[in-house]
């Protein structure tokens, strides 16, 4: 459970107190409030609701606005010379203002549909107005006590805000990560066991938790609530404890709302780093070059751009990023290949850009002056008449591209000398269903000329012209199965995989990693200068112990990094460049925690370089820069990171 450090129920309006005659006190009509979600007044309040009274002359022009506490352990009725009644009940009240008042809505109009409000403010009082009661009257509290934009939502268990880093002012905030709990405070959430009387702050043991659990959507995504509750010490605050779910969005303003019984809640924003992970992946780095998906859903891409893989319209490589064409919004991925790049939009259409000469843009023509594209073409789909449609993820390789739909299929399309394709001996120009996985597919990583995918189940299914030291040492055409360390069973547990030239690598489930194929340079991790024929654990700097806590992994060219729950990074295998943040050592056959770079939360890699968002929502890259794919404005190799620089050259690129 979460901490509150700042008073978020003193409203949107404060209205200096200055010299008031008595005077009447005024209530309009529908002007009580639930103090966070501001809420027309003619939506019903809850019993214990934190609310607003808008109007004027409510305080007789005191110095001391606030609350306390009385010799009885209860909020004050009376501050500020006024009092406030609720069907001749005493409201609690947090603050008064001449123009606005901050009360409980008393605990004892339970049951009630109505209720008669009346101010009075040094023996005067205002008119009796009608404030609809109901059951439920669910308000998140916002940073901007408006009822809109940044919620006031902390990760758990501190006083961090669930926000983009740096945006509160005299708080701290950062994007909170998938799987990770954060805590809302809200009111109104309706009747609760163990109840404190009106005015009086909720228990610690026992809590007092809502009777109704209320149903929470973060980003269109069913989260899971762990508590919902008044928050203890505090009068009328609730907290509802919820898990990022996995699959939800990332971003620096994604939705978030309660339900409780029907009743729908105002919608506020929270931050959320991209989820690790192959799908939903912000960044992308490929042969010499790198893309990203910006705060407004456009794409961006940065490095060499001799077959117009930047795509903008151009065969001029830049050392900063550029705006893609006509993709200025609603992408939700990214991914990079052997000089082209590929976008999947957040209605599942997939646009891609760049060297066709292998059919790899998926548009069936690679003819001529067609060899190349220096703007987005959409990938179309088998018949070559629609384009391609309902895909969740894609995937590219050195001269191919796959992709993965809603139904766990996989389809595709490019060069298939060596089967990579996965539908056997053909050369087809547009994409192609992989034999025998139209669906229970969770994940699909295209290698150079091969690709490895997940099943719902765990198990790995591999085709093309594998890495050396794969299962088998021919191509083969069609998926069959990868097998265990005893090469005698298929390998199980797996949650994600990735694939570099000559060298894969699976995630376990529990956070292990296992490498395989040729180890010329450590890439296998296994601290053996021999290639594995089969699965080997990846081992830690001590030489003996395997890696764990891992989250993500990808493989470049000929070396592999992985993200940690904790967000650092341990990488290993080939350093030539930099790849592995230091020069030194040259090369690693062990894992060791990166230099330079922490509170990652998605990476991808390239052929010789890595890049990396930072909880910050900026994007750190380093390795091989011969052609600026490092995006800082310079074309020499960086290695510890270096921060990407924005559009133009102009700031750091921000992502969320």
């Amino acid at each position: 459970m979460g901490s509150l450090t700042r008073r978020f129920c003193i409203g949107a309006v404060l209205v200096s107190a200055g010299n008031m005659a008595s005077a009447q006190p005024v209530v309009p009509a529908n002007s009580v409030v639930n103090n966070a979600s501001f809420a027309t007044g003619t939506t019903p309040l809850a019993p214990g609701t934190i609310a607003a009274i808008f109007g004027s002359k409510l305080d007789d022009g005191s110095k001391n606005p606030f609350s306390s506490f009385g010799a009885n352990g209860e909020l004050l009725t009376a501050l500020g010379g006024a009092s406030v009644a609720f069907n001749g009940i005493s409201a609690p009240i947090f603050s008064a203002f001449p123009g606005q008042l901050n009360v409980q809505i008393p605990l004892e109009l339970a049951g009630m549909t109505s209720a008669q409000v009346v101010v009075t403010v040094a023996g005067q009082s205002s008119a009796a107005q009608t404030v609809p009661i109901g059951p439920q009257s669910p308000g998140i509290f916002t940073t901007t006590q408006t009822g809109k934009g940044q919620g006031a939502v902390q990760i758990a268990n501190s006083t961090i805000y669930a926000a983009p880093a740096g945006s509160i002012s005299g708080s701290q905030s950062r994007a909170v990560k998938p799987g990770e709990f954060i805590t809302i405070y809200c009111t109104g959430m309706g009747a609760v066991n163990n109840p404190p009387q009106t005015g009086k702050p909720a228990a610690g043991n026992p809590l007092s938790t809502t009777t109704a659990t209320p149903v929470v959507t973060i980003g269109g995504v069913s989260a899971t609530v762990s508590f919902s509750g008044l928050a203890p010490g505090f009068v009328g605050l609730y907290q509802v404890d919820v898990e990022i779910p996995q699959s939800a969005p990332g971003g620096g303003a994604v939705s978030l709302k309660l339900n409780v019984n029907g009743v729908d809640s105002n919608e506020v924003s929270i931050a959320i780093a991209a989820p690790p992970g192959p799908h939903g992946k912000k960044i992308g780095g490929g042969q010499e070059h790198s893309c990203a998906v910006t705060i407004a859903g456009g794409v961006v891409c940065w490095g060499f751009n001799q077959y117009g893989e930047l795509g903008n319209g151009t065969m001029t490589s830049s050392s900063t990023p550029v705006p893609v064409s006509g993709l200025s919004s609603g992408v939700a991925a990214v991914a990079d290949g052997g000089y082209f790049s590929c976008a999947l939009t957040k209605t599942g259409n997939v646009w891609c850009w760049g060297n066709n000469s292998s059919n790899q843009l998926g548009t069936g023509n690679n003819s001529g002056a067609a060899a190349f594209f220096e703007t987005p073409q959409e990938v179309l789909d088998p018949t070559g008449k629609t384009p391609m449609s309902g895909i969740v993820a894609i995937t590219l390789g050195s001269s191919h591209a796959c992709a993965l739909n809603s139904a766990g299929g996989v389809f595709c399309w490019g060069d298939n000398t060596d089967g990579q394709l996965g539908d056997g001996p053909s050369f087809p120009k547009l994409p192609v269903p992989v034999q025998g996985l139209a669906s229970g597919i969770a994940q699909v990583s295209a290698g150079d000329f091969y690709v490895l995918a997940v099943t719902t189940g765990g198990k790995v299914m591999y085709w093309g012209g594998g890495p050396f030291g794969t299962t088998i040492l021919q191509f083969s055409n069609v998926p069959i199965p990868v097998m265990d360390s005893t090469g005698k069973s298929p390998l199980t547990g797996i949650t994600i995989v990735s694939t570099g030239s000559n060298v894969a690598c699976a995630l376990t489930n529990s956070g292990t990693v296992l490498c395989w194929g040729d180890n010329t340079y450590g890439e296998v991790g296994n601290n053996s200068p021999l290639p594995a024929m089969f699965p080997s654990p990846v081992v830690g700097s001590d030489g003996t112990t395997p890696i764990s806590g891992v989250t993500d992994i990808v493989s470049g060219d000929r070396s592999t990094c992985a993200l940690t729950n904790a967000g650092n990074l341990l990488c290993w295998g080939y350093n030539f460049f930099g790849e592995l943040t230091t020069i030194n050592p040259p090369n690693s056959s062990t894992a060791f925690a990166a230099l330079g770079i922490s509170n990652v939360t998605q990476l991808t890699a390239g052929y010789d370089h890595n890049c990396a968002i930072v909880s910050s929502g900026n994007v750190e890259c380093w390795g091989s820069n011969s052609d600026g794919e490092i995006g800082n404005g310079t074309t020499g190799n960086f290695s510890p990171p270096a921060m990407v620089l924005g559009v133009g050259g102009t700031g750091l690129l921000k992502l969320f």
